[in-house]
């Protein structure tokens, strides 16, 4: 940590000792009684006030993605959602919820597949996010794709379909 007024101008004191069920209690009377200036957090105990600086939200969001994410893989009985319904209000306004063609693409981008289509008459490729963008650019549904994807077979005997996991 760096202290931008120097070291030199701060001390540590120990002001009292107390029993640790009782620290956020008297941590809160000496900040009442003694109002210390550089004191960011106006409540003990609290980081209300405070921020995380951007490297550290980087590095909080990174340990909280996939494996290393405390809930990743928990299901049933041991899921912290288990057995709760969602009350009428959230469960209208997820109902009323429309994403946006810009969310859908970055969602898209993130989680779905990258589909390869290749032209084997002019051995052009384009690669889409989707299939179901793949499916719009060949004038088809994502259902009709799929199926060609997994058959192996020529999609309107010109196009050759292959899918990759987008990881």
């Amino acid at each position: 940590m760096i202290i931008k007024n120097g070291y030199s101008n701060f001390k540590l004191e120990i002001l009292e000792y107390c029993d640790k069920s009782n620290v956020i209690a008297r941590e809160q009377f000496d900040m009442d009684l003694l109002s210390p200036e550089y004191n960011l957090n106006k409540t003990a105990g609290s980081r209300f006030g405070s921020k995380h600086s951007e490297e550290t939200k980087r590095i909080m969001s990174e340990n909280q993605k996939g494996e290393k994410n405390p809930m990743f893989g928990v299901l049933g009985e041991n899921n912290p959602r288990f057995g709760k319904k969602h009350s009428e209000e959230t469960l209208n306004k997820l109902r009323a919820y429309t994403p946006s063609e810009t969310t859908r693409e970055q969602i898209s981008k993130k989680l779905g597949y990258l589909v390869e289509v290749t032209d084997t008459f002019t051995n052009e490729i384009s690669v889409y996010h989707s299939i179901g963008k793949a499916a719009d650019a060949l004038g088809s549904s994502p259902t009709t794709v799929s199926r060609y994807i997994k058959d192996g077979k020529l999609f309107q005997d010109r196009y050759q379909l292959v899918v990759y996991p987008n990881n």
